[in-house]
């Protein structure tokens, strides 16, 4: 799975460490695992510690190797730019709980846009909350993806993915979908995104990830 992120990166990193260690559904296995990585519990943010087996943590041959490996599933995981860069100012502009220098000296979204608009930021090497998706996971260097899932069609696949992967009957992972399933908020609402954009800023922005 490519986990990009502001395409639910770290909900994925949650559900492969789940993957990884389902003893993290105990308190016993929680216990197991901070004695093992030194952390109370896993941070999926923290892809150093955390015990995820991410492809940015592989050497070149051995992410050949995998991306190659038929009897692995590979992911990719994409979003609608114009959501995903919303989202991303949303949640790191100077007012959230997470602010971030790309985006904490704009103190509007249209300011935002139109400061990354006139500074010519090349969005293939710009911070990965808004850089372009393809060059995520080696895919720009020519990996082989067997499917690409979209963000906003989470309702239809997401069912279908713990099917095939045979865990449509545990209980984490049914949980897990559930919660992806939940009405949109946020970025992916009608109703944020008529409060942000106006129709000079969509086009910026469609240009942009053209």
């Amino acid at each position: 799975m490519c986990t990009v992120p502001k395409v639910g990166s770290s909900t994925w990193r949650k559900f492969m460490l789940y993957l990884d260690f389902p003893e993290l559904a105990s308190s016993s296995g929680q216990r197991k695992y901070a004695r093992k990585y030194g952390v109370a519990s896993p941070d999926a943010h923290n892809i150093s510690k955390n015990g995820v087996k991410l492809m940015a943590l592989q050497s070149p041959q051995r992410a050949l190797e995998y991306y190659n490996d038929k009897t692995y599933l590979k992911v990719f995981h994409v979003r609608n730019p114009v959501t995903r860069v919303l989202s991303a100012w949303l949640s790191k502009n100077a007012v959230s709980s997470n602010p971030l220098p790309f985006a904490m000296h704009s103190p509007t979204f249209t300011h935002f846009i139109q400061n990354l608009s006139s500074s010519k930021i090349d969005l293939s090497k710009a911070d990965g909350h808004i850089r372009f998706q393809h060059t995520f996971c080696d895919y720009d260097r020519g990996a082989h993806y067997d499917i690409y899932l979209k963000f906003e069609n989470r309702f239809h696949w997401g069912w279908h993915l713990l099917n095939h992967l045979h865990l449509e009957t545990d209980p984490i992972f049914i949980d897990f979908v559930k919660t992806s399933q939940k009405p949109f908020k946020g970025a992916d609402t009608t109703a944020v995104i008529l409060q942000h954009y106006t129709v000079d800023t969509f086009n910026i922005v469609k240009d942009m990830y053209r």
